[in-house]
This record gives structure tokens, C-alpha cells and sequence, in this order.
């Protein structure tokens, strides 16, 4: 199964009404044909295609209206050259892709194309980025704004392919981060849709955490919403967190298990400050076959604490009084599906707070 066409697909059906596309290239058809891009408003197209040659992206042109440019020509739109961040190209609703190469030929390809909306081409806070190479994301910079920021990740080079790593993790307390799958609508999101978010919305109270384990997630296309900004560094590989050690005694992370892996226990080791308790906790979420679950389980010594959960597209927080020696995240019969999985580790005591804090203080 072509787990990153059923993905497109899926992002297809979601986006149509709001303009906004994900679309494979291996889907056009070539011999001179005219692929319309349906796109119903002016707005902006960005390619990613980091595993495909030039000679063939050089042989596949957008036309709009006038004017004509290259697939490899988009894709070195970058501001600056060196960078993954992708200027944007406007276009008009009766904008095609055409080709002299055959269909046959363009079924190799591995890149995509995103086509924003007008509202997005319009935000002067909206970027894409290619995550095509080793690059350092600061939105601290920009001050108090809500930033839109899209990743997308074609690079068939990583173990899992398309794994995107995320690492040193910066941001102030005062700030705000929920990082969702797939690309951004121009609606606001439902509550409890984020796959990762700082401060972390719990079953107690929204958690800020200074410190955010390195992390890696295996996907396509995924956007980080900010308010008053963040930092770290990101690049194409892969964490292995399976025997991994949590680097303070209050912290949170991320897992995500892609299509087509098979189940596993992961097993993560908990730095502790045995002079004090405090909570552990997750959120999942994702879609699995009939049957399918994904266990979360703390282990300290002869005590367990464990959660059971069908993962659907909202998450509902859990979490114990408790801190172990490790916890453990496992699924059962998941492998056609995918979750996605952040914890935490407090060593604070929690007070209770109004459910959604984060979603109703600050929308971003």
C-alpha cells in the first residue's frame, strides 16, 4: 500500500472545499496533457522534492494564465537560496500542470505540491518550508504574533522515509505551540487536535515545559501554529527513543508510529528526583484498524499505572499521581494505521484549571 498517496488522498478530501491542496506528483498525467489544479481564487503553490531528479522537474511547467515556470524553478524558490523556507508563487484559477514526459515516467516521482489559500497567501506570518536539509527555525524573533508555518518532507533518504527530527527546543513561557498533522485550514482547529503542543494541555491543567525531548515524526506535510515564538532545529533523520532517557525530571515529548510499522513496545527510562512525586501523563491520538489500541503504561517497581486507548482525531488527556522508573508506549493491531503519542514527566504539583485553557486564553 502507498501509505503517502493514501495520506494525499485523505488531505485531498479534507481541503477541497477550502481551496487549500496537497497533491502527489506521481498522480498528473504526462504526454502534453492538461492536469488542471482546480484552484478556484488566486493563491500560492510551493514544491517539495527533495528525492527527485532535475532533468525530470525541469520537463513539467506550471502554466498561469501568461506566465510559465518550472517544477525544479519552484522548488529552488527559497528565501534565501541556502534555506528551506519556500517563497511562494502566485497563480490563478486557471492554472495546469503539463508535460512532454509520459504518465509511466511521472509515477516515479516523490515530491508534492501545496497549493495555500488566498487568506494565507495574504498573512505576512504564513511560511512553508522545505525540510530538505539541516536548518534553525527561530519565530522568537518576530515578536508577539500568531505564526503559520507549514513543513513538508519528501526526502526518501531517512529510515523511516520522510522522518522529520526536531531538536533543541526553545521557548518562553509566555508563548504558545500546537503543531497538528497535515496542512492548516483557514477555519481554527477543534480543541484536543494538536499532536504536540507547549504548553501541553492536560487532564489537570496546560503544562508549560522548558525543556521538549528531541523528537522525529514521519510524515509529509505538518504545520506549527505560534504565538509569541519558538526555536529549534530541524533536519530529515530519525530519534530512536526506544531505551531512551528523559534528560530532566520535567519534560515532555513525542512519539508518532508510522503506516506499516509493526507493533513494538518503546520503552523510555525516566530521569527522577526521588525526594519528590509529581505526574506522568499522554495524549494520543490517530486512526488504526478495527480492533486496534495503543497502551500507555508507568512502571515503578511492583506499581503499574496504565491507560488503554482507541485513538480517534481528538485526544483525551490522561495521567497519574505518579513517576516511575520508565513508561512504556505499545500498540496491538496497528501496523495499517498510524498514532501519534506526547507525554509528559512533572515533578511539580499540578493545580486544577478550566478544561481548554489553552485553546480559550489564545487562539493561534
Amino acid at each position: 500500500m502507498n501509505h503517502l498517496y493514501c495520506f494525499l488522498i485523505f488531505s485531498s478530501l479534507i481541503s477541497s472545499a477550502f481551496s487549500q491542496q496537497l497533491i502527489s506528483l506521481n498522480g498528473f498525467k504526462g504526454g502534453n496533457a492538461k492536469n488542471d489544479l482546480q484552484v478556484t481564487e488566486p493563491c500560492s503553490i510551493y514544491v517539495s522534492a527533495s528525492s527527485d531528479d532535475e532533468i525530470t522537474l525541469r520537463n513539467i511547467i506550471l502554466v498561469s494564465e501568461q506566465t510559465k515556470i518550472s517544477l525544479f524553478d519552484l522548488k529552488m524558490r527559497r528565501l534565501p537560496l541556502n534555506t528551506g523556507q519556500l517563497q511562494r508563487y502566485p497563480i490563478k484559477p486557471s492554472a495546469y500542470l503539463t508535460t512532454t514526459l509520459g504518465t509511466d515516467e511521472l509515477k516515479n516521482l516523490n515530491g508534492v505540491i501545496y497549493i495555500s489559500t488566498l487568506k494565507q497567501t495574504q498573512n505576512n506570518y504564513f511560511y512553508v518550508f522545505d525540510v530538505f536539509d539541516a536548518q534553525n527555525i527561530n519565530m522568537q524573533g518576530l515578536g508577539n504574533v500568531n505564526v503559520v508555518s507549514v513543513f513538508l518532507n519528501t526526502n526518501n533518504n531517512t529510515n523511516p522515509v520522510r522522518s522529520t527530527k526536531i531538536s533543541n527546543w526553545k521557548q518562553g513561557e509566555q508563548a504558545r505551540a500546537l503543531m497538528y498533522a497535515g496542512i492548516p485550514m483557514d477555519s481554527i482547529e477543534p480543541i484536543n487536535t494538536q499532536i504536540f503542543s507547549n504548553p501541553m494541555h492536560t487532564d489537570i491543567t496546560d503544562i508549560y515545559f522548558s525543556n521538549v525531548e528531541q523528537f522525529s515524526l514521519g510524515i509529509v506535510a505538518f504545520y506549527l501554529k505560534t504565538y509569541s515564538g519558538c526555536s529549534f532545529r530541524i533536519e530529515p533523520g530519525y530519534v530512536p527513543l526506544a531505551g531512551s532517557t528523559t534528560t530532566s525530571t520535567t519534560t515532555t515529548g513525542f512519539y508518532m508510529k508510522p503506516y506499516g510499522v509493526l507493533d513494538a513496545a518503546l520503552t523510555i527510562n525516566t530521569l527522577r528526583d526521588f525526594t519528590k512525586t509529581g505526574y506522568t501523563g499522554s495524549n494520543i491520538l490517530g486512526h488504526l484498524p478495527d480492533n486496534g489500541v495503543v497502551n500507555f503504561d508507568v512502571y515503578d517497581g511492583s506499581l503499574h499505572y496504565s491507560q488503554a486507548t482507541v485513538p480517534n482525531d481528538f485526544f483525551a488527556p490522561w495521567s497519574t499521581p505518579h513517576i516511575g522508573n520508565n513508561f512504556v508506549i505499545s500498540s496491538a493491531n496497528s501496523r495499517d494505521g498510524q498514532y501519534y503519542v506526547q507525554y509528559y514527566v512533572s515533578r511539580k504539583f499540578l493545580f486544577p484549571s478550566m478544561a481548554g485553557e489553552l485553546s480559550s486564553h489564545r487562539k493561534i
